[in-house]
């Protein structure tokens, strides 16, 4: 099955994720400021919807679209402390190697589908944060293109953000696979614009999956030869 162009997700298929919670919960500690954490979250959803329709507008400024929502969701559970400096610590854990750790095979496979000419392209739900966790990754060039949420203003499933990706790469669906880790945001959306996709699934095998699969990455090279 030999495929040129390889879309990959990133939390839950290249890295692990320490989740928002362990985040926020991490920042208040460091800076030794009380915050109530289940509060904290329920605002920080609430915010992070009714501001998503703006989201592609904010691209790259400051303070970014994440800062901009976790500044307001603090405002509205009466956050005590220093807001820039607990939105600035937020940012600060969340783009780190530390809670975006990879998994252990990853970099390596990923060396091996370079080598072997493979196009590589970063394709996630994420915001602009994203360029910040690759360069704290050393991942910096790896991806021909890197394609997240907030640019496109929607997120996996919607195929807009598949079918952006594959423009971006000058690619066409026959020459291209998607491999991600969530049945309903990577392979209901890549087989929704009819692209081939891998599921990664690290966690208990599920025979009842009708497509290609891999408990890790570390089979991917092979899976991708003719």
């Amino acid at each position: 099955m030999p495929r040129e162009h390889v879309f990959l997700d990133l939390g839950g298929t290249l890295v692990q994720q320490v989740g928002v919670r362990s985040v926020f919960e991490r920042a208040a500690r460091e800076l030794h400021v009380p915050l109530d954490l289940d509060a904290y979250l329920r605002a920080n959803h609430v915010v992070w919807g009714l501001r998503w329709p703006t989201a592609p507008s904010l691209l790259g400024g400051l303070p970014s679209f994440a800062d901009q929502v976790h500044e307001e969701a603090l405002r509205r559970v009466g956050f005590k402390g220093d807001i820039a400096a607990m939105v600035q610590k937020i940012r600060e854990l969340a783009v780190s190697r530390e809670c975006q750790p990879p998994f252990p095979e990853v970099e390596e496979v990923l060396k091996i589908l370079m080598e072997r000419g493979k196009h590589l392209h970063l394709l996630c739900n994420g915001v602009d944060y994203i360029p910040h966790i690759l360069h704290n990754l050393g991942w910096d060039g790896w991806f021909d293109t890197v394609t997240f949420a907030q640019e496109v203003g929607v997120t996996k499933p919607d195929g807009r953000i598949f079918r952006v990706a594959l423009e971006r790469a000058k690619a066409e669906r026959w020459t291209a696979i998607h491999v991600g880790d969530s049945l309903t945001e990577d392979v209901a959306g890549a087989r929704g614009v009819e692209l081939e996709v891998v599921w990664v699934n690290r966690g208990p095998p599920a025979p009842e999956f009708d497509g290609l699969t891999l408990a890790d990455l570390c089979g991917l090279p092979d899976l991708l030869e003719p």
